[in-house]
């Protein structure tokens, strides 16, 4: 899952992502040390792909 992200995230938005692994259920995705998304402590499911690229779009709409 994790590397068709990637691959999305590269093709839709011309940014190349750093995958760093993790554990106890923390997810986190960043940008420029910014953090767009966190799942720390949720106990909610894993976002989907589609949630988190609707976060990256949020977040580079918001710099324009």
């Amino acid at each position: 899952m994790a590397a068709s992200l990637a691959a999305r995230i590269e093709d839709e938005f011309g940014i190349v992502p750093e995958l760093i692994g993790g554990g106890g259920g923390i997810f986190e995705l960043t940008i420029n040390d910014t953090v767009v998304f966190s799942h720390r402590g949720s106990s909610s499911q894993i976002p989907t792909d589609e949630r988190l690229l609707q976060e990256i779009r949020k977040y580079l709409d918001g710099l324009s």
